[in-house]
């Protein structure tokens, strides 16, 4: 080959290699400026997408505050039908007063229980009464105690053998009838009176009809009179107790006016009719035997 042509050569190869370089070298670059336009484009992208959900929760916000606030409409109202003539109503009665008034006991322990740390005198109550001037009455092992809600108040009607309390019975008088275990006593105008001729029984049961009627642990019956002198007394009204087959006397455990009979109670034979002086088994079915209060 000449040598004429050889550096033709030469030269024709160089620039054929400066041109791949160069456009080696713009390629580079063409792929530079679009991974840049990407990156941008990226960018841009996710900042309009943050802008638009910010201001989407914002709008949300405002909503759902206004939404609160708003007040919620009332149910519309019917409008009312006119009024007809209605008949006039018929009076309503008066009502009765209480069969227990309390003008003198005010009650300011309507629940609870009254004790001997109340100021009884024992524990072991045997009896309750209730006076019409709202007085509760508590016959004890130990004494009579008055209640009037806010103290406690013991007596002993006839002194200290007079200590057991067997039965009250408040009357449409206002007196306090007391059975105790020597004898009846009558409280009244704030005084205790005996009843004479029963000093020896002890009085279990007590009827304050329209004849007062005290049953005693012996088996009898006895009705109380009234004497000069604003006495009281008391005798049999039959002559033999009601007694047991072996000739026990019974106590006597409640005594209740009835159809113009007496009946009387028994812990062991059951209730008997007294009419007339006269003593029969009352009849009934099934026949109680141990009846402890009527």
């Amino acid at each position: 080959m000449p040598e004429e042509t050889q550096p033709r050569i030469t030269r024709i190869t160089r620039n054929n290699t400066n041109k791949n370089r160069n456009r080696s070298r713009k390629a580079r670059k063409g792929r530079k400026g679009e991974r840049g336009t990407n990156l941008s484009f990226m960018t841009t992208t996710s900042a309009s997408i943050k802008a638009f959900l910010f201001v989407f929760l914002f709008l949300l916000v405002i909503l759902v505050n206004f939404l609160a606030q708003t007040p919620q409409p009332s149910p519309a109202t019917t409008p009312e039908a006119s009024p007809s003539p209605s008949p006039s109503p018929s009076p309503t009665p008066a009502r009765a007063p209480s069969p227990t008034p309390l003008p003198g006991a005010q009650n300011f322990h309507q629940w609870g229980s009254v004790t001997v740390f109340n100021g009884l005198p024992s524990d072991s109550v045997r009896a309750i009464a209730q006076t019409p001037d709202g007085v509760m009455w508590f016959g004890t092992d130990n004494g009579l105690a008055r209640f009037d809600g806010r103290r406690v108040q013991n007596f002993l009607p006839g002194g200290a053998e007079t200590n057991r309390i067997l039965a009250l019975k408040s009357s449409a008088s206002g007196d306090l009838w007391i059975g105790t275990n020597t004898g009846a006593f009558v409280y009244s105008n704030a005084r205790f009176r005996p009843v004479r001729g029963t000093e020896s029984f002890g009085v279990t049961a007590i009827s304050t009809g329209s004849v007062t009627s005290l049953g005693t642990d012996a088996g009898l019956v006895l009705r109380v009179t009234s004497e000069e002198g604003d006495l009281l007394s008391a005798a049999a009204m039959f002559p033999e107790p009601i007694r047991l087959g072996d000739g026990t006397p019974l106590s006597i455990t409640g005594v209740l006016e009835r159809d113009r009979k007496l009946l009387v109670s028994t812990s062991g034979l059951g209730v008997f009719a007294v009419e007339d002086g006269r003593v029969a088994e009352h009849a009934s079915s099934p026949r109680p035997l141990f009846v402890n209060s009527l």
